[in-house]
C-alpha cells in the first residue's frame, strides 16, 4: 500500500495537471489568461469567468479543487469542453464575447444551434406530411371519380 505522503504527492499531481488544463481551457475558449494556480471550481464575483456544467457533473463543482481525490481529477480532466465548460462571467466581459467574431462554439450554444436545426426539420417534415395527406386525399377523389366515370360508360 502506497504511504500518505505518496497519496499526497499523487493528488498534487493531478491537481496540478487538472489546472493547468482548465487554465488553457479558459485561455483557448474565453480568451482569459489565468494561471494554472488561480484556476477556481467554485468561483466568486471577482472572477471573470464561471461554470457552465451538465446536471450530472454539478458535485464536482461544489468542492474547491483542493478538496477532491484523484478519481475526481480524473472524471475533471475527461470532462473539460464535454460535460462543463468555462463562461464568461456576467459583466463587461460578456460584452466582449458578443462583439467577438472569432470566438469557438461552446457546448451550450452547439446545443442551442441544434434545436433551432431541430424545429426547423420539424416544421419541414410537418409541412411534407400535410403535402402527402393532401396528395392522398386528392388522389382518392380523382379515383372515385374515375370509378364513377367507369359505372356511368
Amino acid at each position: 500500500m502506497a504511504s500518505p505522503r505518496s497519496n499526497n504527492l499523487e493528488r498534487a499531481k493531478w491537481r496540478s495537471k487538472y489546472r493547468e488544463k482548465l487554465s488553457e481551457h479558459i485561455r483557448n475558449n474565453l480568451g482569459i489568461p489565468i494561471e494554472p494556480i488561480q484556476v477556481r471550481l467554485i468561483t466568486g464575483v471577482d472572477d471573470s469567468y464561471t461554470w457552465k456544467v451538465l446536471l450530472e457533473k454539478t458535485h464536482l463543482f461544489e468542492k474547491h479543487l483542493s478538496k477532491h481525490s484523484i478519481g475526481a481529477y480524473m472524471e475533471l480532466c475527461q470532462g473539460v469542453s464535454i460535460s462543463f465548460e468555462a463562461v464568461l462571467a456576467v459583466g463587461s466581459l460578456q460584452r466582449k464575447l458578443e462583439e467577438s467574431t472569432d470566438t469557438k462554439l461552446s457546448f451550450t450554444a452547439k446545443i442551442q444551434d441544434l434545436q433551432i436545426e431541430n424545429t426547423e426539420l420539424n416544421n419541414q417534415l410537418n409541412k411534407w406530411r400535410n403535402q402527402v395527406v393532401k396528395e392522398s386525399e386528392l388522389r382518392r377523389l380523382v379515383e372515385d371519380r374515375a370509378s364513377h366515370l367507369k359505372t356511368d360508360n
